[in-house]
């Protein structure tokens, strides 16, 4: 298989990509047999990767990155201290997604 980009991707960004959608593909086959509450770790882990994808192209992105990949991983992490904490921590992840979506939503309509 080649790995020879044709796209106007950059090539730092081109192959990172690919690994991640291999990446997924991989794990929506593995999550068959998984426990439950692996699949949210899944989701986070490739949130993580797209970000961090993103973040070392220096593409402007409309969030901390740094913080959040930072909260992402508190969040993966909680898991250690049972079901109850990641569910609280995700759902502490979910509402800083929701408070920016709100403020970006009114900056917008200004």
């Amino acid at each position: 298989m080649s790995t020879k980009n044709n796209s106007i991707l950059p090539q730092e960004i081109y192959m990172p990509l690919f690994e991640l959608i291999y990446y997924i593909i991989i794990n929506a086959r593995n999550l068959i047999e998984e426990p439950k509450l692996y699949g949210p770790l899944r989701m986070l882990e490739i949130a993580r990767r797209l970000l961090n994808i993103l973040s070392s192209e220096n593409i402007e992105l409309p969030i901390k990155t740094e913080d959040f990949i930072k909260n992402v991983e508190i969040t993966k992490n909680s898991i250690i201290e049972g079901e109850e904490s990641f569910v609280t921590n995700l759902d502490n992840l979910v509402n800083d997604v929701i408070s920016f979506l709100t403020n970006n939503q009114r900056e917008e309509n200004k």
